[in-house]
């Protein structure tokens, strides 16, 4: 009876730290890894609607480059993420790329590597496909692009 309690309670101590170190490690940024760009921006709620429609316009250049964009403004995350954002994306967002001494109107694009490639405080989506289009790993998509369509 005593050993039976006893492999009782340590099969409940083991699943909750396998539950435990599960939640610890799971990055809901590393779903993105290899698999998108991810242009991040803080802005204020008066620029909201501009920022959202101006990346809603340009929508076919941006699917082109595997961009996921997120626009964080106050406590709103709006995306073009076709799933669902999970829950405290918008905290983790802001506390990943973003310090507190940043204000006003902040940009961030992250490669497919996970790495920030470029920040600015303005939205020029030209140069932003620039210099998307100049890095080896798009360089690689369009040269396959390119051999698909001949």
């Amino acid at each position: 009876m005593i050993h039976q309690s006893v492999s009782t309670i340590f099969l409940c101590v083991l699943s909750f730290l396998q539950m435990a170190t599960h939640s610890v490690t799971h990055d809901p940024l590393q779903s993105y890894l290899w698999e998108n760009r991810l242009l991040i921006i803080a802005c204020s709620e008066a620029e909201l609607l501009e920022v959202t429609s101006t990346l809603k316009q340009a929508s076919q250049g941006i699917a082109e480059r595997d961009l996921l964009w997120f626009v964080l403004s106050g406590g709103t995350l709006i995306s073009n993420q076709t799933e669902p954002v999970q829950m405290g994306m918008h905290d983790l967002l802001k506390q990943t790329f973003f310090s507190e001494q940043d204000d006003g109107f902040q940009l961030r694009l992250v490669g497919k590597d996970g790495g920030v490639k470029t920040r600015s405080q303005s939205l020029d989506l030209d140069q932003i496909f620039a210099l998307v289009d100049s890095m080896p790993m798009r360089q690689a998509e369009m040269r396959a692009m390119s051999q698909k369509s001949r």
